[in-house]
């Protein structure tokens, strides 16, 4: 469709602005539900509520301190979730649980809630990936490679571990079996795929994200930023990066 419009000036018939929700302000996680866009910004890490009939936004404020030299994201969460009751959850300074009660419009940071991090680092830690599985449990990886279980009514967090050697989960996803899969990595490394077995709170690795179709292509992932599962069970695995790639991964295979 693009190449139908080369003009890049043109407006696109198939995409509506929105606006911008904060000013200055880009947007680097965001979520759906309840009628509304959830979302968080860079550099400042303010979290909004958007209506996407309207376009009209409420900034609800920073959930966090300003970017460091050494780290801009500084605890700005990356992805944020609803829970069975629709609430949005999310992390601020020290990886910190926050909440967003749509109902009440109100938003709560729980500072004695943290997710987990390497010691000497929790003043950087930050939620990389949250996904709700069907038993109303939050699981959420961290920017340390950390993958932790929450529950939202008894406010208690579970470190499951750490499923490869690096940091960063980029992306969490359930198969329709129940089995928690996900994908992290380094920036500049290969993608790495795991599996964390519900039933058993086990962990798998299934090694380098790659596909090999020798002799029509080969491609080996570099830092995968996304993950989500399908109506069939299959995750879609999204890449990052000038060459970017969508996988299909079929658990059931």
């Amino acid at each position: 469709k693009r190449m139908a419009t080369p003009d890049p000036s043109g407006p696109l018939p198939f995409a509506a602005d929105l606006g911008v929700p904060v000013a200055g302000e880009s947007v680097v996680s965001l979520i759906y539900g309840n009628g509304a866009l959830y979302g968080m910004t860079f550099p400042s890490g303010h979290f909004f509520v958007m209506d996407p009939a309207t376009g009209k936004a409420v900034d609800k404020g920073p959930v966090c301190g300003g970017p460091l030299n050494e780290e801009p994201f500084r605890s700005i969460p990356r992805a944020l979730v609803l829970d069975a009751k629709g609430r949005v959850w999310g992390t601020g300074d020290y990886g910190a649980l926050f909440d967003y009660s749509p109902g009440t419009g109100t938003l709560t940071q729980h500072r004695d809630r943290r997710v987990p991090a390497e010691m000497g680092r929790e003043y950087k830690a930050i939620v990389d990936a949250l996904v709700l599985n069907r038993d109303a449990m939050i699981y959420g990886g961290t920017s340390d490679g950390f993958i932790f279980r929450f529950d939202p009514e008894t406010m208690t967090i579970q470190n499951l571990g750490k499923p490869i050697w690096q940091q960063r989960i980029r992306g969490l996803a359930f198969s329709q079996d129940g089995d928690l899969w996900g994908v992290g990595g380094e920036p500049g490394g290969s993608a790495r795929v795991f599996v964390y077995r519900t039933r058993t709170g086990s962990f798998e690795s299934g090694g380098m994200l790659h596909v090999n179709r020798t002799p029509y292509y080969a491609w080996l992932a570099y830092e995968a930023e996304s993950m989500i599962a399908g109506p069939d069970g299959t995750l879609f695995i999204g890449e990052a990066g000038r060459l970017a790639h969508l996988y299909l991964l079929y658990p059931w295979k």
